[in-house]
C-alpha cells in the first residue's frame, strides 16, 4: 500500500478533497504538523502533499522550521518522490528550485478563472498575495489574470498549485473564519458571502479539474468516488 505524508503549516488548512482521491486509491495517510512535529524519513513515503498557510516562504526568522522544510522538499524531489504543493506549498517548491517568492501585483481571493495551456477556462478558488518565478525546466499549465504562474509541473514528479482546487465546504469555512480580515475589497477579491456561495457554483467542476490533473500525475487509470455527494 502506498503512503502519503501531508505536511500542514497551520491547523486550519488541510487537504480537503485530496482526501477523497487518496482514500479512493488506497493510500495510507499520515499528517505532519510542521510547526511542532519532527520531519520523518523521506524513504518511508511515496507521495508528499505540501499544504498552504498564512506565512511567507521568506519568514524564516519567525518560522525557522521553513528552512528544514525546504531541505526536506528538495531531498524528496531529488529522490524522485511524488510531491504536490498547494499555495504556500507551491511557493516552497519554487523556492526550493531556486526561484524568488515575492508579493504579487494584486491579492487574489475568491473564485476566479484560470486558463490552462490548452486554452480551457476553469473557475477555481484562490487565496494568496504572493507569487513566484517559474522554475527553470518547469512546464506552466495554468495562469490567471492576477497571477501568471498558477499551476506547473517539474521533472514528472512535482506538481504545484498556487490556486486551491481542493476546497470543500469545511475547508472553505475554515480559511474564511481564520483569515476574513484579509477581505479588504480589492479588485481580485470577493466578499465572504460571494466566496461561500461560489462553492455551489464552481466546487464540483474545480474538483473535476483536480482529478484530471492529479490522476495522470499519480499514474492511476480511474477514480472511484467514495459514497456521498460532492458539494
Amino acid at each position: 500500500m502506498k503512503k502519503v505524508l501531508i505536511l500542514k503549516h497551520v491547523e486550519f488548512e488541510g487537504p480537503g478533497r485530496f482526501l477523497k482521491i487518496f482514500e479512493s486509491l488506497n493510500y495510507t495517510i499520515t499528517y505532519c504538523n510542521i510547526w511542532k512535529d519532527s520531519l520523518p524519513s523521506i524513504k518511508d513515503y511515496d507521495l508528499f502533499l505540501i499544504m498552504g498557510g498564512p506565512m511567507s516562504v521568506n519568514d524564516t526568522e519567525d518560522f525557522p522550521w521553513l528552512e528544514a522544510e525546504k531541505q526536506f522538499i528538495s531531498s524528496a524531489i531529488n529522490a524522485g518522490k511524488k510531491v504536490i504543493g498547494i499555495c504556500l506549498g507551491a511557493q516552497l517548491i519554487a523556492s526550493t528550485l531556486g526561484e524568488p517568492v515575492f508579493l504579487g501585483e494584486e491579492k487574489e481571493i475568491g473564485w476566479y478563472p484560470v486558463r490552462l495551456n490548452n486554452n480551457d477556462l476553469h473557475f477555481v478558488f484562490h487565496w494568496h498575495g504572493e507569487t513566484y518565478d517559474l522554475p527553470v525546466g518547469a512546464e506552466l499549465l495554468a495562469s490567471s489574470a492576477a497571477c501568471e504562474n498558477q499551476i506547473f509541473t517539474y521533472n514528472k514528479n512535482v506538481i504545484a498549485f498556487q490556486c486551491h482546487l481542493e476546497m470543500d465546504e469545511s475547508a472553505l469555512k475554515s480559511i474564511v473564519d481564520k483569515c476574513r480580515d484579509e477581505l479588504t475589497g480589492e479588485r481580485f477579491m470577493m466578499t465572504e458571502e460571494q466566496i461561500m456561495d461560489g462553492l455551489a457554483v464552481y466546487g464540483a467542476s474545480s474538483f473535476e479539474l483536480l482529478k484530471s490533473l492529479i490522476l495522470p500525475f499519480l499514474k492511476e487509470a480511474s477514480f472511484q468516488p467514495l459514497s456521498g455527494p460532492v458539494i
